[in-house]
């Protein structure tokens, strides 16, 4: 069991830089975010093409999270596409614990078997479901919801909670006075 949990806390910490990476939309920020974790890459070889893609895969893993459920079709449709396109391997390790591993020829698609093989051990964890996108209109950020019962809503309750307790009292405040 414990290899299944360190699993799922490296799934998550993945799936969370992923869709949470700034600058994604370029070609150097997508080399930026591979170099960030750990995946060659060279500038030469990212492409406008790989920029598609990662923005697709990226989109379609925020609006499943945004879900709060099973995927949306259209969504399941572009995961399916980028599953499609990067070979995974199924590795056993000692005690038989097992992982896929991504064998992508390029640093992309090695990257993105690697997102979609740790979305496969999160949901296979039960830990999937405490993805959560924050309410804070203005923020967006993706983060694991903690809680014990799952209510999180904000992905940092001294920032965006607290913007949204002030935004709440200032609006109960001018309906008072009115």
């Amino acid at each position: 069991m414990g290899g299944a949990i360190k699993n799922a806390h490296r799934s998550i910490s993945l799936i969370l830089s992923f869709v949470n990476a700034p600058g994604m939309a370029t070609i150097n920020g997508l080399e930026a975010w591979l170099l960030s974790q750990g995946f060659e890459a060279n500038i030469e070889s990212v492409g406008l093409e790989d920029v598609a893609m990662t923005a697709e895969l990226r989109d379609g893993l925020r609006r499943w999270i945004a879900a709060d459920g099973p995927p949306p079709a259209q969504v399941m449709e572009s995961l399916n596409r980028a599953g499609r396109m990067t070979p995974l391997r199924l590795v056993v390790a000692e005690g038989g614990s097992t992982r896929f591993l991504s064998t992508g020829l390029s640093s992309v698609d090695r990257s993105m078997g690697e997102v979609l093989a740790a979305v496969h051990d999160a949901i296979t964890a039960g830990v999937w479901s405490r993805l959560r996108v924050c309410r804070d209109p203005s923020c967006g950020w993706v983060f694991f919801d903690q809680s014990r019962n799952r209510s999180g809503v904000w992905c940092d309750m001294a920032v965006c909670g607290n913007r949204a307790k002030a935004r709440n009292y200032r609006a109960r405040r001018r309906a008072s006075r009115s």
